[in-house]
């Protein structure tokens, strides 16, 4: 397994410091781990040189993105980790390429939510939609289980389906025709290691289902990172 960190501040050595102690404990075929920052000397420098197969890249997170579509088969197969306060960034890289290879202009779309009830959801000016299951303040190290950390009871609620149902069940003149679906799951979360992660392998395949609709000219698109209580969607209306 190849992972990928979003940043190499508090969160992405947090992270690191993690994905190494699971791999440690329990032998994991972790092979090797990446800490993108625009500063070499960030944070995690001091941690990746103790750790065997672990790096850092200079780039800055949203010029990645080039790197991302030109390496395609190099990531392919390894994890991207997101950084908690920038989840938006592979929308950024997906709305640039669209943008940039079928010469299109994608305009943010700003809709109405009122309708939707969630315990939080917020629309805003750039086209994000915030959405959030959580009832209060989440654990800082939740896993999301089964039966939720803050209310102790089962969790009925899947985000991704949650998203698909609020975007699904809009009139047609608002109506999405694509959102990609960007799932973070939880990996050695058992263990009390929980790092979240996108498959690489899932940015493109959901990037190439985008391209199909940008190809015609027009729709309307999004993108979903989510996990299975948070998301951050992105909608754009297709421009000539």
């Amino acid at each position: 397994m190849h992972y990928l960190i979003a940043g190499g501040g508090d969160f992405g050595t947090r992270y690191l410091r993690k994905l190494n102690i699971a791999r440690k404990r329990r032998n994991l075929p972790i092979e090797s781990i990446t800490v993108i920052d625009n500063n070499p000397d960030c944070k995690a420098r001091k941690f990746v040189e103790r750790i065997s197969n672990a790096q850092i890249e200079v780039a800055d997170l949203l010029e990645f993105g080039n790197a991302v579509w030109l390496r395609r088969k190099e990531l392919k197969e390894a994890t991207w980790v997101p950084a908690p306060i920038a989840p938006h960034i592979i929308a950024e890289w997906m709305k640039n390429k669209l943008e940039e290879e079928f010469k299109i202009k994608l305009d943010p779309l700003v809709y109405s939510w009122d309708h939707v009830k969630l315990p939080f959801i917020k629309a805003l000016p750039d086209g994000r939609l915030l959405l959030s299951h959580a009832p209060g303040s989440c654990p800082v190290n939740c896993t999301e289980p089964a039966d939720c950390a803050i209310t102790k009871s089962p969790r009925w609620w899947e985000m991704k389906n949650t998203i698909k149902e609020i975007t699904s069940n809009l009139p047609e003149t608002r109506s999405i025709d694509y959102v990609a679906m960007l799932f973070g799951e939880h990996h050695y979360g058992v263990d009390g290691y929980g790092v979240g992660g996108i498959p690489m392998a899932s940015i493109y395949n959901e990037f190439d289902k985008l391209g199909a609709v940008a190809r015609t000219g027009k729709g309307r698109i999004g993108v979903a990172t989510t996990s299975s209580c948070h998301a951050v969607v992105s909608l754009f209306e297709i421009l000539k």
